[in-house]
C-alpha cells in the first residue's frame, strides 16, 4: 500500500521491481495500491505501471477487482 508515500524515488521503485520479480517467480500476484501523483508518476514514467497491477484501494486490491487502466488517471 503506497497510498500514503509522499517521495517515491529511484530506490522504491528498485524495491517494487525486485518485489514484482519475487512475486512472479514464486507465482504470487503482487497488487500495489498507488492514488497519488507522487507514486503512479514515476511508475508511469518508467513504464513499471503496464508491469503491475495497480488499484486505487487497499479493499479492491484484496478483492482482487479488476484494475483500471493506469493511463486514465487524472493524478
Amino acid at each position: 500500500d503506497l497510498d500514503q508515500v509522499s517521495f517515491f524515488t529511484s530506490l522504491g521503485l528498485t524495491a517494487l521491481a525486485l518485489a514484482q520479480r519475487d512475486a512472479q517467480e514464486r507465482s504470487i500476484d503482487l497488487r500495489v495500491v498507488a492514488t497519488t501523483r507522487a507514486t503512479l508518476r514515476p511508475m508511469q514514467i518508467t513504464g513499471m505501471i503496464d508491469d503491475l497491477a495497480v488499484y486505487d484501494s487497499y479493499a479492491e486490491a484484496i478483492a482482487g477487482v479488476t484494475a483500471p487502466d493506469p493511463h486514465l488517471r487524472r493524478n
